[in-house]
């Protein structure tokens, strides 16, 4: 499957595509000096590790605007660019030799993107319109390594990252379209929120279009699969973008034992920091 992009630029460090296409200069990055703790007297506090953390990262970063399908991280090129999503989603894809792409996984709000230390062989793009905070590479590295703490966090996130990827295809390989939509919604209903008559309320983070490149099928499965669904009465299409599930045990029964367990926190960063705590710092 081949996407259609709006735009194919790469975002620079100094320029960030706005919605209607125009640029913004953007301050220009700042090398990294560790911050000095203010002094400490009476009942005042010393920032946490993490606050101090997001407080150095902000002196280094910009924050841009990214509009769908828009290119921030090319297999193509050395970019030098990582950082977090505060809003939107990212998607990470690999392109192959017949054109034909494979959706590697979505990187929702609070998710780190970018590869440190050498170049990804993988494009990271907008899913939807999305707000980064970005940072060079270089700087990035020097700044965990003057928070060792949060070095230690850092890399066994990413080990657990690997670790979750690769059951997740696993699970993938064994199941049928159907099974494999029913797991994703499952894994969606960790992040619920219940109607008056019990039933959970979902909303799809991502286009049908992009949960066929995830779960390695095409568009018109996963709609076949939807209504699949909803005529088995084990959900409702609410909405284009909105499910609700009417029936947790069947969904269940048809997603099958998962390989691991799995669920949207899980396959993003919201367990090291939150976009709301990102954001907080500025």
């Amino acid at each position: 499957m081949k996407l259609n992009r709006d735009s194919d630029m790469s975002l620079t460090p100094h320029t960030a595509a706005t919605q209607t296409g125009a640029t913004h200069t953007a301050a220009t990055l700042r090398t990294f000096r560790p911050a000095t703790p203010p002094p400490t007297s009476g009942r005042v506090q010393p920032p946490s590790a993490d606050t101090a953390f997001l407080r150095d990262l902000r002196a280094i970063s910009v924050d841009r605007i990214v509009t769908p399908n828009q290119i921030v991280i090319s297999e193509k090129a050395d970019d030098q660019m990582v950082g977090f999503v505060l809003s939107g989603v990212l998607r990470t894809v690999k392109t192959f030799a017949d054109g034909t792409e494979k959706a590697v996984n979505f990187i929702y709000p609070g998710g780190f993107f970018g590869r440190l230390f050498t170049p990804s062989g993988f494009t990271v793009e907008a899913a939807r319109l999305s707000r980064l905070r970005c940072a060079n590479r270089a700087e990035f590295e020097r700044l965990l390594a003057a928070h060792p703490d949060i070095q230690q966090r850092f890399f066994e996130k990413a080990l657990s990252d690997l670790d979750l990827t690769r059951t997740w295809f696993l699970d993938l390989q064994r199941k049928t379209v159907l099974e494999r939509l029913a797991t994703y919604v499952r894994m969606l209903s960790s992040t619920d929120r219940r109607g008056a008559n019990g039933a959970a309320m979902l909303k799809l983070p991502i286009s049908r279009q992009d949960i066929a490149l995830y779960l390695g099928t095409t568009r018109e499965s996963v709609c076949r699969a939807f209504r699949q669904l909803a005529d088995q009465q084990v959900l409702r299409l609410a909405a284009p973008r909105s499910i609700e599930i009417l029936d947790d045990d069947a969904l269940d029964r048809i997603a099958g034992e998962p390989i691991a367990e799995l669920s949207i926190e899980r396959l993003t960063d919201a367990d090291f920091f939150s976009a709301a705590h990102i954001n907080r710092v500025s």
